[in-house]
C-alpha cells in the first residue's frame, strides 16, 4: 500500500525477584512475596531501556520520559514523595532523556543536551554525604556527558572528551578524593583519558 506505515512493535518489560517494596512493578501491594518467574511490569508499553537500584526500578520510554517504581523511602521515585510505589509512575517534568542509571537509593537521568539530573539519597544513611532530593535535580557543573552509571552510593559520568567524573560517597575509593571523603559535585577521576 502506498503511504502505509510499518507496524511498530510494542515493547514491554518484565521483572522477577524480591517484591517487598513493589520493585516488580506489578501492583504487588497485597502480595509482597518474591517470584522466580518473570511478571509484566504494568502499563509499561514503549520502554527502550531498563535500569534499577537496590529496590526500585526505572524505565526510559520512547518519548524521552522516565518511569519509576518500587522503594521510595529515599526519594528515588522522583515524584516528590518518600513512599513506595507498587506500579510505575512517570517522573514529573523530566523530558528529553536518553539514558538512565540507578544506585542503591538514587536515580540518574542523562538528557539529550549532555546534562545529568539525579534524585534520591545521594549518600547513605550513615555516611558523611547524606543528601536527599525527592525530585530530579541538575548535577552541578556537569556538561557534555555521553554515558553514566550509578553504583551503591556514588555515580560516574563519561564526558565527550573521554574523561570520567565521579561524585558521591568515597568510602571505598571512587578515584577522585582521599578515602572516607565524599564529593557533592563531580570531580574528574585521576589518570583516566580517552575513555569510550
Amino acid at each position: 500500500m502506498c503511504g502505509a506505515q510499518p507496524a511498530v512493535a510494542q515493547v514491554s518489560a518484565s521483572a522477577w525477584g524480591w517484591n517487598y517494596y513493589g520493585q516488580l512493578g506489578n501492583d504487588g501491594s497485597t502480595n509482597k512475596v518474591p517470584t522466580s518467574t518473570p511478571v509484566p511490569v504494568l502499563n509499561l508499553a514503549g520502554v527502550i531501556a531498563i535500569n534499577h537500584g537496590d529496590s526500585h526500578g526505572m524505565a526510559l520510554m520512547n518519548d524521552g520520559t522516565v518511569r519509576t517504581w518500587g522503594d521510595g523511602r529515599f526519594g528515588q521515585i522522583g515524584d516528590g514523595t518518600r513512599i513506595d510505589h507498587f506500579t510505575q509512575a512517570t517522573v514529573p517534568g523530566l523530558t528529553n532523556v536518553i539514558g538512565i542509571a540507578g544506585g542503591s537509593y538514587h536515580s540518574l537521568a542523562l538528557k539529550s543536551d549532555g546534562t545529568v539530573l539525579h534524585w534520591g539519597q545521594l549518600g547513605c544513611q550513615y555516611c558523611p554525604l547524606d543528601i536527599v532530593h525527592t525530585t530530579p535535580t541538575p548535577v552541578s557543573g556537569l556538561t557534555n556527558v555521553v554515558a553514566l552509571t550509578g553504583n551503591a552510593y556514588a555515580s560516574l559520568a563519561l564526558k565527550n572528551d573521554g574523561t570520567v567524573w565521579a561524585w558521591g560517597v568515597n568510602a571505598y575509593g571512587i578515584g577522585t578524593v582521599p578515602f572516607e571523603s565524599s564529593a557533592i559535585t563531580p570531580i574528574q577521576v585521576f589518570g583516566l583519558t580517552n575513555v569510550v
